[in-house]
């Protein structure tokens, strides 16, 4: 078996770096180019399709498009393990919610197990919990509430396993424990579009080397301060003999995204001036730099974001601390109808008015 290797592309935020990844491997065969974000490799798709050369190669299979669990299926297929689906998280919460009465009597949860935002939460931990590789006897808690996300974690595999359906986390843990092989065709992996580089996908990508893979990772950087991306730290401790390039992205994104006067100097240390582009890349940067506050360990209830409209900028605060797990209480106003379920109780309600078929369904 050939050994593989792991390159990691260091590259500004943005589609242009992503483009220039995938046309570093137009010579390579058996390519596949792979997230585990839609958005990402949407995009990305949309290229290859207006690209003649790369289009041909996709349409004859040596080039594919894949998200990570269909990556993880295709190589399962090979080691010849169960097929099994990957639950989305709604069914988790479907699948939770249903054991609903058994949490509550082997628990301190209590009724709460019952509240509709309880199997979201509960969910998410539990992601959480798989995609880091830690059990719960290992969290720094006190041993019942130790024993009742064991309880969770115990009834939502049941749930799973009753349905014949699996997480990606656990697909992947089947994958690594086989040995490492690739299946015809499979040589040259991209992988593109994380924010992050939890154990679990560490443990595939290392799994990938042994087995021969020639994998390139694409990592965005910032071009004044290399610690305002933390994503590659993770890959270069995990792979500190891997090969570090730059994509030959053009430096235009450079002024189109960061500001050329970054950071301007105060007669305060501590008080640092960050210009941005726009109000997306403001908030990305307030964001970023919140949540590694938190993880030096400031409660959240010390932090205070300030903004000049909360009309403009609370979606866009919303949207960016759920993406990157920071927790957030704000009071801004939204279009009722923006709201999913407001909008499916106004098409029942319509439903019942109109009597139509078609808007019950």
């Amino acid at each position: 078996m050939k050994g593989g290797n792991i390159t990691i592309l260091r590259a500004l935020p943005g589609f242009e770096a992503q483009r220039q990844a995938a046309q570093q491997l137009r010579g390579r065969c058996g390519v596949s180019i792979t997230s585990s974000r839609h958005e990402a490799l949407r995009h990305l798709r949309d290229w290859v399709f207006q690209n003649e050369q790369f289009h041909a190669r996709y349409q004859t299979g040596d080039v594919s498009i894949e998200l990570v669990g269909e990556l993880v299926g295709r190589l399962a297929s090979h080691a010849a393990l169960p097929q099994r689906r990957s639950a989305p998280q709604l069914f988790q919460e479907a699948l939770l919610s249903g054991c609903a009465e058994t949490v509550e009597r082997l628990t301190t949860f209590g009724a709460s197990a019952h509240l509709p935002g309880f199997h979201a939460a509960a969910v998410h931990t539990l992601q959480e919990l798989r995609h880091h590789r830690v059990s719960p006897g290992d969290l720094p808690t006190d041993e019942r509430r130790a024993a009742d996300l064991a309880c969770l974690i115990d009834q939502l595999d049941r749930e799973l396993e009753r349905h014949r359906l699996s997480t990606l986390s656990h697909r992947i843990e089947r994958l690594v424990d086989t040995e490492p092989s690739l299946p015809q065709g499979l040589s040259h992996i991209l992988w593109i579009g994380e924010d992050e580089w939890p154990p679990i996908f560490i443990t595939l990508l290392d799994w990938l080397v042994r087995a021969g893979c020639k994998v390139s990772v694409l990592t965005e950087t910032h071009p004044f301060d290399d610690r305002f991306f933390v994503a590659e730290a993770a890959l270069r401790d995990a792979f500190p003999d891997a090969a570090i390039k730059a994509t030959n992205a053009p430096v235009r994104p450079i002024h189109a995204v960061f500001a050329a006067d970054h950071v301007a100097e105060t007669a305060d240390s501590s008080v640092g001036i960050v210009a941005a582009a726009d109000e997306f890349v403001e908030v990305e940067h307030a964001v970023r730099h919140t949540r590694s506050r938190l993880r030096q360990g400031v409660a959240p209830s010390d932090v205070v974001l300030f903004a000049p409209s909360l009309d403009e900028y609370g979606p866009l605060l919303h949207s960016t601390c759920v993406r990157l797990g920071v927790p957030v209480e704000m009071d801004y106003r939204a279009a009722l109808l923006t709201n999913p379920f407001a909008r499916f109780c106004s098409w029942a309600l319509s439903a019942a008015v109109n009597g139509s078929l078609h808007a019950v369904a």
